[in-house]
């Protein structure tokens, strides 16, 4: 069955549905797999949340990602937003300026 006519699509949250809408085939697969696998595991909403914060990141859902992501909602850690401040590696992997210590 197509995602366009599925019934799932009303159990995901809408900005992933719409993200999941723009993406080609080979994409719509991949971030649809990663979503069943980790959802064994993690449960259905938190792989769904998982997926839905990596497409807000810009980047395709893969299984790693989304399955690591989904287990730290399922157990209630830090989400994508709620981790360690990494600014200061981009900083750095930008040429920034340099740490003075």
């Amino acid at each position: 069955r197509a995602f366009g006519e599925s019934t799932v699509r009303s159990d995901m949250p809408s900005g992933l549905v719409e993200a999941v809408d723009r993406m080609d085939p080979a994409g719509r697969r991949q971030t649809l797999r990663s979503i069943s696998r980790a959802a064994e595991v993690s449960g259905f909403e938190a792989a769904c949340g998982a997926a839905l914060r990596v497409v807000e990141g810009g980047r395709a859902p893969d299984d790693a990602t989304v399955d690591v992501l989904a287990r730290r909602i399922a157990a209630g850690g830090a989400e994508a937003e709620g981790g360690a401040d990494l600014g200061v590696y981009d900083g750095f992997l930008r040429g920034g300026a340099r740490h003075a210590g």
